[in-house]
């Protein structure tokens, strides 16, 4: 988005009881926002490019104010590329906007099978293709949105209470999943009506 120059607009976000009011100008300044939304020290974090893509495409030139119910977007990743290969890294809090907890992957996929069909109540994750490609499908409890996967320089954020089906696998696909928490069967909602039930109960 271009700078306007003295283009106002006002964002409100909460956090757990934490709220409040940044005025922008043009497009505020990212590791500002970040520091804000998340309650943590101006570090100039780069993680802040995802709630910058966020904030462009819900306020645009309009000025309109921002969803910050929109817990999924891609990440872009540094990549070091010289003529011996391609080298593509992400660190905590600072490429992947949470501390990582568990790694995990997926891969010998048969042909036409269908993955995910869940949401987590507390934990968020990043996925990304390390080879091959494959589409994730989100759904926040009122609108979902695909995203096809396949390259190893982007990943998909997903929130907390943010359901998820996987499908559309390549032959030989490789999935890579980042999550914030070790693995826990009740931190999984598994069933669709009870998602659909519980996805308004004001998770952020």
């Amino acid at each position: 988005m271009e700078d306007q120059g003295r283009v106002a607009a006002k964002l409100w976000a909460q956090v757990g009881l934490f709220e409040i009011s940044v005025s922008l100008s043009g497009l505020p300044d990212p590791d500002r926002v970040y520091c804000a939304l998340t309650q943590r020290s101006y570090e100039g974090r780069p993680c802040a490019k995802l709630i910058m893509q966020r904030m462009a495409e819900r306020i645009g030139e309009t000025g309109k104010m921002f969803d910050s119910k929109k817990r999924h977007g891609l990440l872009e990743f540094p990549t070091v590329s010289n003529p011996l290969g391609n080298l593509t890294y992400c660190e905590s809090d600072q490429h992947i906007p949470f501390q990582i907890a568990r790694t995990y992957f997926v891969y010998d996929i048969p042909d036409g099978s269908q993955r995910g069909g869940h949401a987590h109540r507390d934990q968020e994750s990043v996925i990304f293709s390390m080879h091959g490609r494959f589409r994730v499908t989100v759904h926040d409890g009122i609108e979902s949105c695909s995203y096809m996967l396949d390259n190893p320089q982007q990943g998909l954020y997903m929130g907390r209470m943010i359901w998820r089906e996987i499908d559309a696998y390549s032959s030989e696909a490789v999935s890579c999943i980042l999550s914030s928490g070790y693995y826990e069967e009740a931190d999984y909602i598994r069933d669709w009506a009870m998602f659909l039930s519980q996805a308004g109960l004001g998770y952020q």
